[in-house]
């Protein structure tokens, strides 16, 4: 069970973060832009008094992005920062990343970049959720 294994271990399952791509576009466009994350009130979790130290989740959500973003690859990362932060669409980032590398760029190209960035931070990340 989640519960009898965070018991066991020291933490509570409301201390577990897994990230999605909504999660981590949502966290990036907040940590670059300084956005409200209203999006990201997870209502699946207890209502009840703030703990200790957990004025420190953003923060430390942002370091796991900051990350995350440091294992992509330089045209990942461009990529991921102007479809998240910039939020150009996929015909914009195909434009600029045309002109930026001199090779083709696609609107589909642009996707499978985005959604093979995304994979990799997740898995730097620690994967997907298991529940």
């Amino acid at each position: 069970c989640r519960k009898e294994k965070a018991a066991k271990s020291g933490y509570r399952p409301s201390d577990e973060a897994f990230y999605d791509r909504t999660r981590i576009a949502a966290l990036m466009d907040m940590r670059f832009n300084g956005t409200s994350g209203t999006n990201l009130v997870d209502d699946s979790q207890p209502k009840g008094k703030t703990r200790p130290g957990s004025g420190y989740a953003l923060e430390t959500q942002y370091a796991d992005i900051d990350h995350a973003l440091e294992a992509l690859d330089t045209v990942q990362r461009t990529v991921v920062m102007r479809a998240f932060v910039d939020q150009n669409t996929e015909a914009e980032i195909a434009e600029i990343m045309s002109e930026v590398t001199g090779q083709e760029f696609s609107r589909s190209r642009v996707h499978r970049t985005v959604d093979r960035a995304c994979r990799v931070m997740i898995d730097a990340l620690g994967g997907d959720s298991p529940y």
